[in-house]
């Protein structure tokens, strides 16, 4: 189990004090000596880096029997992470405002991090709202606008989904809720949470006015996934062209954590890739924010991803919500297997299937189907809906009389949509194949060997998902360390004078962004190298020694060997 690391120690002083021995992960003792045990505070500066969501909170309840927001842990891990904004979630407690108030803004302050409030629409507001003001947004911006005058380092307003409840936020009462937050203070912000498909010109022709920027979750619209990145760049684009007539800033929001009605968590790539495509984004000013969508900072397996039949890894087929999907299309995975005489051949998998609850089994039946063929032909077929949710169920298929005599078969196991429907997500997975007669390279799905990925429709997605126990930390390392790269990339910028150090710190952070670690370190060392001799500023040492705690990350190893 990873540790929590509770203790007045920050995660990062242990981090910087590995002994990097051989890419282990260290035990972690009491006797690990901080190196930075006052970390300063992030600079100000007009491009937003920051956090939302994944709050900690507190190990036991208070008198009123409520885990309050853990406020010294959170600005812990925030000033580890060098993040000099936080979107603050008030919904999950009742307390969350009064936690906001009283403790975090304060804290906050003196930390040098910026927040904005974070509310929820009417649509996740039905079983519930967030409190005390529930769905009435002109109490809420009056409040918070007048706290924003207590504290300055309160920004701004964002409003969860707010595309998606157009209905109640009207262009009169988004001016309403406006107006009252700025009749408070005239410098309160107010930028909705949209999705891509939501960016459209009469979205922007309506509601500019009434709204002061966007901020845009990427998830790979309108396929809805966290998957792919493909699509990151162009509808980047496109949003920004949309806003900048009206002098919008885009606030670029990823995925470090599970979309909803998904079959798992983001992995470290994918991470890795998005936040280093943002801070590059952010660099060339087509962002003016990058965002992670609750980066965990408590770390422990997510054992509920854990759905593999056998050891971590299944074959995964995922449909997302939507009708772009049609008859006849289908994913998979296809391996070609050579064969030598055999009086027999068969082939034993388990397979499973996930789909929603709340859609009545009667408006799904008959839509997907799991299918095995041998190449071309289909000897083996399930209805998606037919057996429990997430439930592996076994099958034994007798290959012989579509094997025999062949030098060699295509093996494809894969899901096809057999009729149009209503829209639903679903995913289903194939895992533990045995053979007898013939033999199948990494019949567990364990690794990307052997298989190869197929689809016919890219709202069909088909991926080898394999359980990571150490995901949360890994992907808290990533993001930690990309975000400390951009923070000591803009002071270089801005505390060094003179065009070499500049010179350096670009070519440092292109590499950076383009996931080239070694070339990093060895750039690293050449700036190093300069400020060690530089003269005439009075940053030099604070400077240095980021670059060495900066160094020491890009040689730690995130793939800690971790037990669940």
């Amino acid at each position: 189990m990873i540790p929590s690391f509770c203790g007045k120690r920050s995660f990062l002083a242990v981090i910087l004090t590995l002994g990097l021995a051989a890419g282990l992960w260290p035990s972690w003792s009491d006797a690990t000596v901080s190196v930075m045990s006052n970390p300063t505070p992030p600079p100000s500066f007009s491009a937003m880096i920051g956090d939302y969501g994944g709050e900690i909170r507190e190990a036991k309840p208070r008198k009123d029997g409520i885990h309050h927001i853990d406020t010294p842990k959170m600005i812990q891990r925030l000033r580890e992470l060098k993040v000099n904004t936080y979107f603050y979630l008030i919904w999950h407690e009742p307390t969350d405002w009064d936690d906001l108030r009283r403790e975090f803004l304060p804290a906050a302050k003196k930390a040098g991090i910026q927040v904005w409030a974070y509310l929820v629409p009417p649509s996740e507001a039905m079983e519930k709202s967030s409190e005390p003001f529930g769905t009435d947004y002109v109490a809420w911006f009056r409040a918070i606008g007048h706290l924003s005058r207590t504290f300055p380092n309160l920004k701004g307003v964002v409003i969860d989904d707010f595309n998606d409840n157009r209905r109640f936020f009207t262009v009169r009462y988004t001016e309403r809720i406006q107006r009252a937050g700025k009749a408070e203070n005239p410098n309160l912000l107010f930028y909705p949470q949209i999705y891509f498909p939501g960016i459209t010109t009469d979205f922007i022709e309506k509601y500019h006015h009434a709204i002061d920027g966007v901020v845009m979750t990427f998830r790979d619209d309108k396929y809805r996934n966290t998957h792919r990145l493909q699509s990151l760049p162009g509808q980047v684009e496109q949003a920004r062209q949309l806003l900048a007539p009206h002098g919008l800033p885009l606030v670029l929001m990823v995925h470090a954590s599970k979309l909803s009605a998904t079959p798992a968590s983001p992995t470290v790539s994918y991470v890795d890739k998005a936040v280093r495509y943002g801070l590059n984004a952010l660099r060339n000013q087509r962002i003016q924010g990058l965002i992670t969508y609750v980066l965990h900072k408590v770390w422990f397996p997510e054992v509920k991803e854990r759905l593999a039949r056998s050891g971590t890894g299944y074959a995964s087929v995922f449909v997302a919500p939507n009708n772009l999907t049609r008859t006849g299309t289908s994913a998979g995975f296809r391996q070609k297997v050579r064969l030598s005489p055999s009086s027999r051949y068969r082939l034993t998998f388990s397979y499973m299937s996930v789909y929603p609850d709340q859609v009545p089994l009667a408006k799904m039946t008959g839509q997907y189907q799991m299918q095995l063929r041998v190449d071309r032909r289909v000897v083996w077929r399930r209805d998606l809906v037919t057996q429990e949710r997430e439930r592996w169920e076994d099958q034994t298929v007798d290959l012989t009389p579509y094997l025999r005599g062949k030098p060699s078969a295509l093996i494809t196991l894969c899901l096809t949509r057999i009729k149009n429907g209503r829209p639903a997500w679903i995913y289903m997975g194939f895992d533990r194949l045995k053979t007898e007669g013939f033999t199948l390279d990494n019949p567990d799905f364990e690794s990307d060997e052997g298989w190869t990925a197929i689809s016919t429709s890219p709202g069909m997605i088909p991926s080898m998902l394999r359980f990571d126990p150490g995901r949360r930390i890994r992907v808290y390392i990533t993001v930690m360390r990309l975000y400390r790269a951009f923070d000591l990339y803009h002071r270089l910028r801005s505390e060094v004078h003179g065009p070499l150090v500049h010179e350096l710190a670009e070519r440092w952070m292109d590499s950076m962004t383009e996931g080239k670690r070694e070339e990093s370190v060895r750039q690293l060392e050449e700036i190093m190298r300069f400020l060690a001799t530089e003269r005439g500023f009075p940053s030099q040492e604070a400077l240095l020694r980021h670059c060495r705690e900066m160094h020491h990350l890009l040689q730690v190893n995130e793939s800690p060997a971790i037990s669940d």
